[in-house]
């Protein structure tokens, strides 16, 4: 008998809780099975993504969107193993590394150097500034358009360098 008219009767009656102990289980198994497929499904697209990044963009825009590439994995679980780990930091059994890097190269735009014409600069799309305001010619698809970091390309001044940190990711499926 499923429903006792009694509660007291059924909340006390070892079967049922047994029975209920196994829905339970079974349940928990089913939404950890549709979340590990889930999961699955997304970082899959987020491999085509990064595929299609590295055939059809340019380094420049490629370096542009790592920080969004990897804030969305770690989202989805993948863990992120950086190969050279300055800091190593528990949380909840789950290791994140940290990395503090600055910049290598020179903070400008494509009409001005910062060296105040003293360097010659090699930008992240490839292009030579040979210092003060020639420029390299930048201008072209993919390049940022504004000031930004001639090392990796990244447009924020104050930000970490994109193109010395390296990703490894395993997937567990």
């Amino acid at each position: 008998m499923m429903y006792s008219e009694d509660p007291i009767k059924y909340e006390s009656d070892p079967q049922n809780h047994v029975s209920m102990s196994i829905w339970t289980k079974q349940a928990r198994k089913r939404i950890q099975e549709y979340a590990r497929l889930w999961r699955a499904r997304h970082i899959l697209d987020a491999i085509s993504f990064i595929n299609e990044l590295f055939v059809d963009s340019s380094e420049v825009e490629i370096l542009s969107l790592v920080n969004v590439i990897v804030r969305r994995l770690k989202f989805l679980g993948v863990p992120d193993s950086s190969e050279s780990k300055q800091y190593d930091i528990s949380d909840n059994d789950k290791k994140l590394f940290l990395l503090n890097q600055g910049h290598s190269g020179i903070y400008h735009c494509c009409t001005f150097c910062s060296s105040g014409g003293k360097k010659d600069v090699v930008c992240a799309c490839g292009g030579r500034m040979p210092g003060g305001y020639h420029g390299c010619g930048h201008g072209h698809v993919g390049h940022p358009g504004s000031n930004h970091w001639s090392c990796c390309g990244s447009l924020l001044r104050d930000g970490r360098c994109l193109i010395t940190r390296r990703y490894k990711y395993q997937f567990l499926l």
